[in-house]
């Protein structure tokens, strides 16, 4: 299936051929032939691509368009698309996502295309059926090594997609104690053009552009970001909000121009923390001795609210929607106990709380996060109790935050919880909801939540560890796409408590003193959250 093929090059020297092939729009290009070339671990489970570099994991799923490097959500151009026994994904998305790979195992290594390899005759040979059998097409994603044709376009001016002058890659940001640094990554044979006035930096890219995710200062009360197109340049403009001194220069190896912005004389800057809107480049060979190291990249935290943060726990299910019903119990007042039970417990804490609903009432599942929202929540909490079918079992605490699916098990729970939106209890059929839950895996690729997904992420792995010290059997920590969650401006959580198709479990569930043991750990997770800010 491939057209021809390109050579990949680590630090400027070639390791081989990849299959490469044009779908029209972009040019294509194996990701499981790359991994393989670089000799890293691949796993291919269903629709999962799971790539290994020393402690660090990429996971691709099929047909969605963002990836997770660990934890953290990364956007893509395009979805990986298993067809003919490889992974398929676009030139520029499959080198951002390797180097990034590299960059959060430390190593500086830096990766290219180096020109075309082989014409696709020489490749067909290396594609398998796809209609093989499945442990074939596990073997098809490490295909023998393709034969390389040296290129007469040298490896270290060639990019994904061909050499283009200062063309702007990715926007970075850190926080430190006397300044906030912006980073901006490129690549080309030119420097960006910058000039200065004041308190603002305009920086001029011939190529390039940010969408509109990255154009949001995550930093809002220090720093103004705009952008503008002007003959033919992408320009940048930063604005220090608080007047403090701006510095401008560029360092080599990767390129990056480099502003930072100080804090204004007598003030000081919270404990440095950093963000990043897309992936960074590789960390450079040798920094220049003046500048300090670039921070490592957690997720940018939120200016505190003068008043105390306000939690709203919403009881999942309720009123003419039961929820899962298993050994004498439902789960909607089961939920409703629980949800009582935390909001005193957090209330003891010294924060707000606010119920989604108090009695048996039935509530849209857009209608939670919509008064969350409303009441500009800091947090938001879905309550909610686990089921499998007949001949499976499971038990333990499960917290799930809206992303890709951690794995099957987690999507088919988002898929039966999504379901509350079928028969009567909602207007559309059981096919089109399922259909929606997995249209949000294409959503969640292109989202403006990075930051969100981020925080959601920290709030869960607080809960978690809260609830393992007070001896509640925690399971995991997952995602996957619950409709509950979606359209929350805040850190979102769904927890299920357990499984109330296992009958020990469930009759655990229903006791007052288990009910109040689970409340008080996970109230003492939201302050250790919240503290942590």
């Amino acid at each position: 299936m491939a057209d021809s093929a390109w050579n990949l090059a680590l630090d400027g020297r070639i390791l081989g051929g990849v299959p490469v092939r044009d779908n029209g729009r972009m040019t294509m290009v194996s990701i499981g032939v790359m991994g393989r070339l670089l000799q890293l671990k691949l796993e291919h489970k269903d629709d999962t691509l799971l790539i290994f570099y020393k402690n660090n994991k990429l996971q691709l799923v099929n047909k969605a368009t963002a990836v997770w490097l660990d934890v953290q959500l990364v956007p893509m151009a395009s979805a990986p698309v298993f067809e003919g026994g490889n992974w398929w994904l676009d030139s520029r998305s499959a080198i951002k996502i390797l180097q990034a790979l590299y960059q959060a195992a430390g190593s500086a290594a830096s990766l290219s295309w180096a020109g075309d390899a082989v014409e696709a005759s020489s490749l067909n040979k290396n594609v398998k059926n796809p209609e093989k059998k499945q442990d074939e097409a596990e073997a098809a994603i490490l295909p023998a090594s393709i034969p390389v044709v040296p290129s007469s376009t040298p490896a270290s001016l060639v990019s994904s997609g061909g050499m283009r002058p200062c063309e702007l890659r990715a926007l970075r940001w850190g926080r430190y104690d006397d300044k906030i640094r912006a980073v901006f990554d490129y690549q080309g044979e030119t420097e960006p053009q910058s000039s200065q006035t004041g308190q603002n930096v305009s920086i001029a890219f011939t190529e390039g552009s940010l969408s509109k995710t990255e154009t949001l200062s995550p930093f809002p009360t220090d720093v103004l970001i705009e952008t503008a197109s002007s003959e033919g340049k992408y320009i940048i403009t930063l604005s220090s909000i608080k007047g403090g001194e701006l510095k401008v220069f560029t360092l080599p190896n990767p390129a990056r121009l480099v502003v930072d912005i100080y804090n204004p004389k007598n003030e000081v800057l919270p404990a440095p923390v950093a963000v990043s809107n897309l992936k960074p480049a590789p960390k450079p060979v040798a920094e220049q001795a003046s500048e300090p190291k670039e921070p490592v990249f957690v997720p940018a935290k939120v200016v505190p609210r003068k008043s105390a943060p306000l939690v709203v726990i919403d009881a999942g299910h309720g009123g003419k929607d039961p929820g899962a019903v298993a050994n004498g119990y439902r789960e909607k007042d089961l939920n409703l106990q629980y949800a009582r039970q935390l909001a005193e417990c957090v209330k003891k804490r010294g924060f707000r709380v606010r119920l989604t609903r108090d009695t048996d009432v039935y509530l849209k599942l857009g209608e939670r996060t919509d008064l969350a929202n409303k009441w500009e929540a800091d947090m938001f909490i879905s309550i909610h109790a686990n089921a499998l079918p007949k001949g499976r079992h499971a038990n333990g605490t499960e917290i799930y935050i809206m992303a890709l699916p951690t794995d099957k098990d987690a999507m088919e729970l988002a898929l039966i919880e999504n379901r509350e939106l079928t028969g009567d209890n909602g207007s559309e059929s059981s096919a089109q909801v399922d259909k929606k839950t997995k249209m949000l895996l294409n959503i969640l690729g292109n989202m403006q939540q990075n930051a969100k997904i981020s925080d959601s992420t920290e709030v869960a792995e607080h809960l978690f560890k809260s609830g393992q010290k007070q001896k509640i059997n925690m399971r995991r920590v997952a995602q996957a796409p619950f409709f509950v969650l979606r359209g929350a401006t805040m850190p979102a959580v769904l927890i299920e408590t357990g499984f109330l198709t296992e009958r020990s479990e469930a009759k655990k569930l229903a006791t007052p003193s288990f009910q109040k043991q689970f409340a008080e750990a996970i109230a003492q997770g939201v302050e250790t959250y919240f503290n942590g800010r």
